[in-house]
């Protein structure tokens, strides 16, 4: 890749290729923006994340990618959700949603932002310049090469994790009780987890989240304990919260394993002059069944809103105007899921719960319902 041939203004620079920058990579190109999106990683690439799709995120993704791109047929359905706690199983019909791989979610998006005219640039690592009244400056580095390029907007959907020579008030503070999560792909195991199925298993460590993909893989994402983590490690603290849950699966060895930092952080403020943070690079909490991709795809299609006023004539009340919208659209759902998280990690509350489930079950139904739409 000759960096040098990359045109050197931009009306909108992406820093991300996850769900939330292609959301906004692909909204601003709808607007007629010329956009350029670059990624850290080499395309494909795996991201620890379970890949649920609920309704909502459907619907936005339709709106993002049409009907005809690969992703929905490298998806599968999801259709129920089983929970095993304290050696004892309950399942839930859930509305329909879909499970994919993360990779093929990412390469789908990337595709169709392409189609839509963003230029997109992998392996590629990013840093913030100045600004001035016009432009943001910002550095690409691919090898020993680096151009400087200017941008009337620049949209950080950098993940979860503090951002390298962005200014400090950019920079997340993590939940100092947050749990962090690890994820692997089983190509074989003893399992019962059907097509179709969402099985998380809790337990004193943690909770595991297990999918069947489209390619018969079993998908594993797990939010665990820190320092139960690394004293016994990824394998075990797994295996140990499936054991305590009473599910029915055993590990078998060669899975290739990866983490994540904290699960619930969140940056100070959601936008500096000419840059706005999008998705998990804004604020995290730990998902369940799908909630974090939802939480990024409408992030990276909220801030699309304000791209136009932001090119045209940008004023620092646009960051108060994004914190204000994310507030009302983003941290406002995040809620019952800071509040089960909450839960989950009381022994006394998650007995308390576990009782209620077997005695009131419609409580459940109203949960699943309210985190799908």
């Amino acid at each position: 890749m000759n960096i040098n041939r990359i045109a050197e203004v931009w009306d909108v620079t992406v820093v991300g290729g996850g769900p939330a920058g292609s959301a906004a990579a692909i909204s601003a190109a709808k607007m007629g923006l010329k956009v350029l999106q670059v990624d850290a990683k080499a395309f494909p690439r795996r991201k620890v994340c379970g890949g649920c799709l609920n309704q909502v995120s459907i619907r936005l993704l339709q709106q993002l990618v049409g009907d005809d791109s690969a992703i929905w047929n490298q998806a599968a359905p999801l259709n129920c959700f089983r929970l095993m706690d304290r050696q004892q199983q309950f399942d839930f019909p859930t509305p329909a949603g879909l499970v994919i791989e993360r990779s093929r979610l990412d390469a789908g998006l990337v595709e169709s932002g392409q189609h839509h005219c963003v230029t997109f640039l992998a392996p590629v690592t990013a840093a913030l310049g100045d600004a001035d009244s016009s432009f943001r400056s910002v550095e690409l580095r691919v090898g020993s090469e680096t151009k400087s390029i200017r941008s009337r907007v620049v949209i950080l959907a950098t993940g979860l994790g503090s951002l390298r020579g962005v200014p400090e008030q950019l920079q997340q503070t993590a939940h100092p009780t947050s749990r962090v999560g690890v994820e692997g792909l089983v190509q074989t195991s003893t399992s019962n987890i059907d097509q179709g199925l969402i099985q998380m298993a809790v337990g004193r460590n943690g909770y595991v989240g297990m999918t069947k993909l489209s390619d018969q893989q079993i998908h594993l994402a797990a939010a665990v304990d820190r320092a139960v983590l690394r004293e016994i490690g990824p394998q075990m603290i797994v295996q140990r919260i499936l054991d305590d849950a009473g599910a029915d699966q055993h590990l078998n060895g060669g899975i290739e394993w990866r983490g994540t930092p904290a699960l619930t952080a969140r940056a100070k403020r959601l936008g500096v002059a000419r840059v706005f943070l999008v998705g998990d690079a804004a604020n995290y909490v730990e998902p369940f069944t799908g909630e974090g991709i939802l939480w990024a795809l409408k992030s990276g299609m909220g801030v699309a809103t304000l791209l136009a006023s932001a090119i045209e004539n940008w004023d620092d009340s646009l960051i108060e105007k994004w914190e204000a919208w994310h507030r009302a659209n983003i941290q406002s759902q995040q809620k019952l899921c800071q509040q089960i998280s909450f839960g989950l990690k009381h022994p006394s509350l998650r007995w308390l719960a576990h009782q209620l489930l077997r005695l009131q079950p419609k409580i459940a139904h109203h949960v699943i319902h309210r985190l799908n739409t």
